[in-house]
């Protein structure tokens, strides 16, 4: 089997993608051997074909299961869809195919043959509970059906594409790479980005929810910053991707977060947290660490509700730290 080539990877994609990228063709496209031109738009047009004619009558399991099976342009380890819903009569259809305001934009997470014997999608739900709770910043976020977890999407706003790019994007760093991957290269890439003051506070208060939670997944594509092109400056986005990432109910030697700070990623300590807030001029950073440590309180609250089961939310419980 060939394999696809980035050409056809972008020509499918066009304008259609995350963001507001958007990829055309050039006035004269070069004759090159490998690539058969009229193959790839007669591929993407009965691609095109089959997205324009599927649609459900509403946001639930069937429907989401419905359009995952005509593929999606969600990334990510997970499987995820992204899917519009009409405000007014609830269809639903893939989400590649409009923006406009008269519908509401899902990224949405779905709970498919659950191999860790619980629903991490609820769990993500409840860390979303947990920061809203903060008053971090997040987009809209819902359980479908009690399972799948939905969020609307910070770039279709008002029936428009808005760009986003995350910290790899922006600057070409390697997510893998430990040179790269460190808070004081994001808030270094936050300060050159002239965001407001606000929100470095804002990443701050991120920065240490990550490491109360458990959220070792804080790797650099999961930091993005939004470009208001009206007064051509850029801000912070909305916060995604906070969760437990590993598996609940299996037991780690040793694992390390994707962030480090002080040049460490594991036994992190308030002093290694304290270099980053002088470092960044962050007003009160004892009392975000308080505040946000003060929300465990509502992690068993938060977790009965949605039915998690017992054993899962204390074996996450148990990773969550303590700084003052």
């Amino acid at each position: 089997t060939s394999k696809i080539t980035p050409v056809q990877q972008l020509a499918y994609l066009a304008n259609r993608g995350m963001g507001a990228i958007e990829f055309k063709p050039s006035i004269e496209i070069p004759t090159i051997n490998f690539i058969n031109i009229d193959e790839i738009i007669r591929i993407l047009n009965q691609v095109l074909d089959l997205k324009n004619n599927t649609f459900q009558e509403n946001l639930s399991d069937l429907g989401l299961l419905n359009i995952f099976k005509i593929g999606t342009s969600a990334g990510g380890a997970r499987p995820k869809i992204i899917v519009s819903e009409h405000k007014k009569t609830g269809k639903l259809i893939p989400g590649d195919l409009e923006i406009s305001d008269d519908y509401n934009h899902y990224l949405v997470k779905l709970s498919l043959n659950e191999s860790v014997n619980y629903n991490k999608e609820k769990v993500e739900f409840a860390y979303y509970k947990l920061a809203k709770s903060l008053n971090i910043n997040m987009m809209d976020s819902k359980l479908i059906d009690n399972k799948h977890f939905a969020t609307l999407r910070f770039d279709r706003i008002n029936g428009e594409k808005i760009h986003i790019l995350t910290a790899c994007g922006l600057t070409g760093w390697d997510f893998m790479k430990p040179e790269n991957s460190s808070y004081e290269n994001l808030f270094k890439l936050a300060v050159n980005l002239k965001i407001p003051y606000k929100e470095i506070q804002e990443l701050f208060k991120r920065m240490v929810f990550n490491l109360v939670f458990a959220n070792i997944d804080d790797h650099l594509k999961n930091h993005s910053f939004i470009y208001n092109k009206k007064n051509d400056s850029w801000h912070l986005s909305p916060a995604y991707d906070l969760t437990y990432p590993l598996n609940a109910l299996q037991n780690y030697l040793k694992i390390s977060r994707a962030l480090s700070i002080n040049e460490k990623r594991e036994n992190i300590e308030y002093i290694d947290i304290e270099l980053i807030a002088n470092k960044f001029s962050i007003k009160n950073p004892k009392k975000i660490i308080l505040e946000v440590q003060n929300a465990i309180d509502s992690w068993d609250e938060i977790t009965t509700n949605l039915e998690i089961p017992k054993n899962v939310s204390e074996a996450i419980s148990k990773e969550f730290k303590i700084f003052v």
